[in-house]
């Protein structure tokens, strides 16, 4: 193999869809792209030609051979008031109360109203769940359950 046939990196590609889409535009101008496939739990795809196409493909390629920009950060569950990233789960209230009806069921569990609490406590358990706010904002302190659809 000679000097000018080692293989050279080109560019990296978050998808081999990306990778093969510049691959084929290669392929048209008539040189000899490769993909190395990513290792193992790896984002990326590798595009590679010998090293003597390596200066006509960059210079063919131009602008194209930047890796594409990292998808903007989506955020989790924005604040439906003021659009703040990263809410607090407020979620932890059910499972306190969750935690506390137990706790009354096992007091209550050799007295004579244990069936009607045995009944009412996932009654209250439920409308509770439905009721209480999922996320809490950290900024406004605003507090929801819903995610809005758009």
């Amino acid at each position: 193999m000679e000097a000018s046939d080692h293989l050279v990196p080109i560019a990296d590609y978050l998808t081999l869809e990306e990778a093969e889409a510049v691959g084929e535009r290669l392929i048209a101008i008539g040189l000899t792209p490769i993909f190395r496939a990513p290792p193992r739990f790896a984002r990326h795809t590798t595009l590679l030609v010998p090293g003597g196409q390596a200066d006509r493909a960059r210079k063919l390629l131009g602008p194209d051979l930047r890796p594409p920009p990292p998808e903007e950060h989506r955020k989790f569950h924005p604040c439906p008031k003021c659009g703040a990233d990263s809410p607090r789960w407020a979620g932890i209230t059910k499972l306190l109360l969750l935690i506390v009806l137990v706790v009354v069921l096992l007091l209550l569990a050799r007295t004579a109203i244990f069936p009607y609490a045995l009944l009412a406590a996932p009654v209250l358990f439920i409308v509770a769940v439905w009721r209480l706010p999922e996320f809490e904002c950290r900024q406004c302190r605003f507090r929801w359950s819903k995610e809005r659809t758009r």
